[in-house]
């Protein structure tokens, strides 16, 4: 059994996860679950991504290409400076970040005009005005529900023999070299890396297959992806939930925003709790 954290800074911090649980637990009841929610017609804002094949291929096409050049440059640099240590791979591994961030932007800007690849979407006056709230909530309500996936998740995987590990991106942050190297760490796990997940698996990716596959399969497809991309067996069920909401959420409100606030507020969650010493 993993030792329980006894620091009272991460004493703290659980305090205020059980918390964020029970406020999203709450919301949960009242959105999705309660007699009243339940009668309610579904909200549904996602507008059609009117774009061929060949575009989506192209839209792949860019962010795969873009990702490469930026990681393959990213290493040439790192190997002229000296061997790559742990330190080198993170930061050839943000360079790919970046890379299909820049995919997302040549796509949106230098491929022949035809249907436009928007990064916000019409979506309902609410949450154009409101975006953060509207993300805030999409966070609390996705916490319990991962919490309980995670748990039992991983609880079957000790039960078949699997080893249990924590991302590899876990240890980085905890065992950060310096205060600047941990705030770049922060600044791409807070900031690029939501804004280029929800733009690729979201907007590209789920998009595209709602108008073209069942509703169950474009919420699942895009979701399994997402958690197979992060390389982890322990994480990977909760990941393909989180992928799962954050999916119902794009198409509930129909602006990429929400979901990029909510992916960021979920990671700065699992920094804070990793700088307090919570046990992944």
């Amino acid at each position: 059994m993993p030792e329980l954290p006894v620091t009272s800074t991460a004493l703290a911090a659980i305090t205020l996860e059980i918390l964020l649980m029970l406020a999203g637990l709450a919301l949960l009841w009242r959105t999705t679950l309660s007699p009243a929610a339940q009668a309610r017609p579904p909200v549904r804002h996602l507008t059609v991504w009117a774009v061929t094949w060949v575009d989506f291929v192209m839209f792949l096409w860019y962010i795969v290409l873009c990702a490469f050049i930026f990681q393959t440059g990213a290493v040439y640099l790192l190997k002229k400076a000296g061997p790559l240590d742990q330190q080198a791979l993170v930061l050839a591994g943000l360079a790919f970040q970046l890379g299909a961030l820049a995919g997302c932007a040549a796509f949106r800007y230098l491929r022949p005009p035809r249907p436009t690849f928007d990064y916000f979407d019409p979506a309902p006056e609410a949450a154009q005005r409101l975006p953060f709230a509207a993300g805030l909530v999409t966070f609390l309500i996705v916490l319990p529900l991962l919490g309980g996936i995670a748990f039992i998740w991983q609880s079957l995987l000790r039960i078949t023999g699997q080893e249990v590990t924590p991302q590899s991106l876990v240890g980085v942050f905890a065992d950060s070299p310096s205060p600047g190297f941990s705030a770049l760490l922060v600044f791409f796990a807070v900031v690029v890396a939501p804004v280029t997940e929800e733009l690729v698996f979201r907007r590209g990716l789920f998009r595209f297959a709602r108008q073209h596959l069942p509703r169950w399969a474009a919420l699942l497809v895009p979701s399994l992806l997402f958690a197979a991309l992060h390389q982890n067996l322990a994480s990977f069920a909760p990941l393909v939930v989180l992928g799962v909401v954050f999916s119902l959420a794009y198409e509930r409100t129909g602006n990429i925003a929400v979901t990029m606030i909510a992916h960021g507020i979920f990671n700065l969650n699992s920094v804070i709790l990793i700088y307090a010493g919570v046990n992944q």
